[in-house]
């Protein structure tokens, strides 16, 4: 029998996307974000057009913008993460489950690689972002992988695996995830200590 497997999500969670998010907003639209203003409470899915205060359709254009620069490689991963990572592994499986696009798949994994070679068995993208395909949720893929457990930052995933029996711990306190209803199942975890 096999290690348990641990999925885990990337943005904000392996890494801070709010870190690089913050340098792009402020490089390329003269804003003035901070981390805190990633506290006021919002809906996860159009949680930048509110942070800028735009519409739907340009916080999309501006996030493509934001893709296209690059940005989602240019994460750091912190010693914190490392560590904690090296940790697991050695009692866990681990697989990267993220929703990021098929548009940054390839860059996403020379990232992760460079990173953690040899560390993560498998790295699976969700087609949440592209309307061409049929829309495949993280649940479903920590169930076809055979997860234990989902680490990830968006209540609406880790409420859709505690459905399932995938025990989650839903990462970080922001605005987009600290105001929702939890699954009894889910765990709120601070950081990777």
């Amino acid at each position: 029998m096999g290690k348990p497997v641990i999925a885990i999500d990337v943005d904000d969670v392996l890494s801070s996307q709010i870190e690089v998010f913050i340098e792009f907003s402020n490089i390329y639209f003269g804003t003035s974000l901070t981390l805190d203003d990633f506290q006021e409470p919002g809906e996860y899915w159009s949680y930048y057009s509110q942070i800028w205060k735009i519409s739907k359709e340009e916080g999309d254009r501006r996030y493509r913008q934001f893709i296209e620069a690059g940005y989602p490689v240019r994460q750091a991963i912190t010693d914190e993460v490392k560590d904690a990572i090296e940790r697991l592994r050695q009692h866990y499986t681990l697989e990267i489950v993220t929703s990021r696009d098929a548009e940054t798949s390839e860059p996403t994994k020379e990232w992760l690689l460079a990173y953690f070679p040899d560390v993560f068995r498998g790295i699976h993208f969700t087609t949440l972002w592209d309307e061409t395909s049929k829309q495949v949720s993280k649940a479903r893929i920590c169930q076809e992988i055979g997860a234990s457990y989902l680490i990830d930052d968006n209540a609406e995933h880790c409420n859709l695996a505690a459905e399932i029996g995938v025990k989650s711990l839903l990462f970080g306190e922001w605005g987009w995830n600290k105001y929702q209803d939890l699954h009894p199942e889910v765990l709120r975890v601070d950081n990777w200590k």
